[in-house]
């Protein structure tokens, strides 16, 4: 599948980075399937799976120096779900980080 070696390939180009840098996540790249409740929805964006590893990597890469996580729109997330979803993605992201 195209988008997981895209997600592949941009997780392994982290590891080039041979300055400080900081990381900050959009969540509008992910497919609309995945998250409704941002205010510029992707069709064919990433999975949480994807952007986890993608993620995952940057953060852990040496010379990351944080994260953002950015683009919740709380109006489009009636049940709370998406908010749920960002709190299981942020968890994983600094477990991998530890």
């Amino acid at each position: 599948m195209r988008d997981r070696t895209s997600a592949r390939e941009a997780a392994a180009a982290i590891d080039l980075v041979a300055t400080a840098f900081w990381l900050h996540l959009d969540l509008d790249v992910l497919r609309i399937e995945e998250l409704a409740a941002v205010d510029y929805p992707q069709p064919r964006g990433l999975t949480w799976q994807e952007l986890r590893e993608v993620g995952a990597s940057a953060l852990t890469a040496p010379g990351c120096a944080g994260v953002s996580i950015v683009i919740y729109n709380p109006d489009k997330d009636q049940d709370g779900r998406g908010a749920e979803q960002i709190v299981r993605f942020a968890a994983d992201l600094a477990a991998a980080a530890s």
